[in-house]
Parts: structure tokens; C-alpha cells; sequence
């Protein structure tokens, strides 16, 4: 989940923009933090038969069938509730969750790049770039349309409303999730494509693929997939690709580290930090994928750092070492270089567990 600030006529507002997917919640703070809530799929596991007719009715990959076990994906479910109408076992069930809100101060930043994936880092070059069209937007024909209401009545994100008599989607608030298709008695909904982004590929002669989401969308897990397929093309006899995924285990990061030999995690000795790292190391866990984890910053907060390490240490996790704050860092990325172009004690450090990295896939 992305948090951004909204920007009014080149003025920040006191407000926050959460895009839960492809839906802008514009909201303005209280003086009392306001709550959130959304419905999430529960599996039942006593009355799930394997089917996989969820799994393959949902858009956004929220659901994995995995060793005779329906997967739920709390962080990229997007709450359409369409799970529970394709489910014959009725197999799943509803729970209340809440997104819980505290004051922030304002800031601009609306645009969303996708994670990027190279082999190497390339030269600046023309890049080759194509459209992305991710979730389709939904259609009305209502000229057959029999004007029940069952499309309204069940889309949970008011992107269908009723206006002189006839029935119309708000591209800006449909998720293309599907559920009005599938509820239609008349069959007068149809999903067409939507340009999501774009994606850029570089070749000269090494090979960067990379992309950008247009404002609002939220298919960016389906897009690191494309970026990945894309490179794919490219190097299909290449030993190493890199993948620079994104913070956090929603959309961008399944698709990241889906299919990966080893995950890196770079850790920061922070609170927030070593939750984030506990969470993403669930998530590798269910793809059964090799792990290995540095602390970034270490010398910020010692005490933190320890922490991880002994985290690290209790639950058999590979420890590839320490990357040191560093102002050279911040000088050699003014001039448009980066740490290992200098010579700086965090370059070095980078450079020590970019060669262990090595090390273990070649051992494993």
C-alpha cells in the first residue's frame, strides 16, 4: 500500500491519499485518528476442496493454492468480494480489518515507479518503450442493460452509479476486479483494456528493463511480472539477473521474488524497520526461497543492529554483514555516480556482501 499526499493547485493540503490498489482515498484528518474499514477473505480449510476457482478468478493474485493449502494474501487482496460469489464450498467467509490513520505532515509525491530489474547497470541509451495495459476497466452496454442494479448493489468500490436512468463506471474508481461481469443477469458488462503505465526496455548492449505506472493504478505486481517476462526475452542465457524490488510484501514484491534463487533483504536498524524485514521474511518462507540478509546504516542505532543479528543468528538466517552510514555516499550520488565508483568505507562494505552474494549462489 502506497501513501502519498494529495496537491491542490500547487498547495499541500493537510490530507493523505492512500492507493488501496487502483482506488484513491482522499481523506482529511480529524483531530481524532479515523479508521478504515474493509472486509477480507477468511479460508476455511474443513470445507476447501482444491477447486482453485477462486485462485483463478482473482485479478490480483491473492490467492495461491499451494501444497493441497488455499494461500490468502492479505496485502494484495483488494476486497472486491468476488472469491466468495465463484467459491461453490462456500469455503470462505468475511472478517472486518482496519486501516488505522494518524496525523502526518503533508507532502507531494505522486508518481509510482515500479521496482527495476538489470543485469547489469546499463549506459544511457534510447530505450524501447511499449504500453501496459494492466486491470481492464468495465463497460455497460445499456441499451440491453434490464437496469436490475445488482452491478451497483455489489461493487464495494462506488464505481458504478446510476445517473438519468442509466447505469455508468468511473474508470477512476473501477479496480477491474470483475465481480459486476459476473453478477450481470443480462451479460451486458464487458471488460476492455486500460493503459496502466508503460515499460521501458534498454539495450547498449547491456540489458536494463525497467516501467512506470500512471497515477492511481495499482496493477504493479502484474507489471514487475511483464518487466521480468520482458527481460526474460532478452537474456534467456544470461547466469545473473538482479532484481531491485520495492519495501514492504505487497504486490511488486510477491511478483519480485517469485520464481528467485536467493533473496537479499537489506535491513535498517530501526523499529519500523525490523518489522518490515520479520514480515518479508514470512513471505520468502512461503516460496521456500534461499535467504540472506545486511543491515544498511547499521551505526545509526548499534543496539538495533544487535538485534537483528541475533534474530538472525536464533532463526538460522544467513548474516552477509554490515553497510556503514556515509556522507560520501550522498556526494558520490550528487555527482551521478554511485558507492562503488568512490572509494568509501560504505562502497567497500557493499562490495563485501555483493561478492558473499555470489558466493551463495554458486554454492547453492
Amino acid at each position: 500500500m502506497k501513501i502519498v499526499i494529495p496537491v491542490d493547485n500547487n498547495s499541500m493540503e493537510t490530507g493523505i491519499c492512500m492507493s488501496f490498489g487502483r482506488t484513491p482515498w482522499f481523506l482529511i484528518y480529524d483531530t481524532v485518528p479515523e479508521k478504515i474499514w474493509i472486509k477480507l477473505p477468511v479460508v476455511q480449510d474443513e470445507l476447501c476442496n482444491g477447486c482453485k476457482k477462486c485462485v483463478e478468478f482473482c485479478k490480483f493474485n491473492a490467492l495461491a493454492y499451494v501444497g493441497k493449502k488455499l494461500l490468502l494474501f492479505e496485502d494484495v487482496c483488494h476486497s472486491c468480494g468476488g472469491c466468495l460469489f465463484v467459491c461453490p464450498e462456500k469455503a470462505l467467509k468475511e472478517r472486518d480489518a482496519f486501516i488505522k490513520l494518524s496525523k502526518a505532515k503533508a507532502y507531494a509525491d505522486c508518481d509510482v515507479d515500479a521496482p527495476n530489474l538489470h543485469l547489469v547497470l546499463a549506459q544511457p541509451s534510447e530505450p524501447i518503450v511499449s504500453d501496459y495495459f494492466g486491470l481492464p476497466n468495465a463497460v455497460i452496454n445499456n441499451d440491453e442493460c434490464i437496469k436490475c442494479g445488482l452491478c451497483s448493489q455489489n461493487c464495494r468500490f462506488d464505481a458504478i452509479l446510476k445517473e438519468n436512468g442509466e447505469y455508468k463506471v468511473n474508470p477512476f474508481l473501477c479496480e477491474g476486479c470483475s465481480v459486476c461481469e459476473y453478477v450481470c443477469p443480462a451479460g451486458t458488462i464487458s471488460l476492455i483494456p486500460a493503459k496502466a503505465g508503460e515499460m521501458k526496455l534498454f539495450e547498449n548492449p547491456d540489458v536494463f528493463s525497467t516501467a512506470q505506472l500512471m497515477m492511481g493504478s495499482g496493477t504493479s505486481g502484474k507489471l514487475v511480472t511483464e518487466v521480468k517476462n520482458q527481460l526474460k526475452n532478452r537474456v534467456e542465457e544470461e547466469d545473473i539477473v538482479i532484481i531491485d524490488g520495492s519495501p514492504g510484501i505487497g504486490c511488486p514484491v510477491i511478483a519480485s521474488i517469485s520464481g528467485v534463487d536467493m533473496v537479499l533483504i537489506v535491513a535498517e536498524p530501526t523499529i519500523s524497520g525490523i518489522s518490515d524485514m520479520e514480515r518479508i521474511i514470512k513471505t520468502c518462507y512461503k516460496f521456500g526461497t534461499l535467504i540472506a540478509i545486511c543491515v544498511n546504516k547499521y551505526d545509526v542505532n548499534l543496539t538495533n543492529t544487535e538485534k537483528i543479528e541475533i534474530y538472525c543468528a536464533t532463526n538460522k538466517i544467513l548474516y552477509l554483514g554490515r553497510i556503514p552510514f556515509d556522507p560520501d555516499a550522498v556526494n558520490a550520488i550528487n555527482k551521478g555516480m554511485t558507492i562503488v565508483d568512490i572509494k568509501c568505507l560504505s562502497g567497500y562494505s557493499a562490495e563485501m556482501v555483493f561478492y558473499k552474494v555470489f558466493k551463495l549462489l554458486y554454492e547453492n
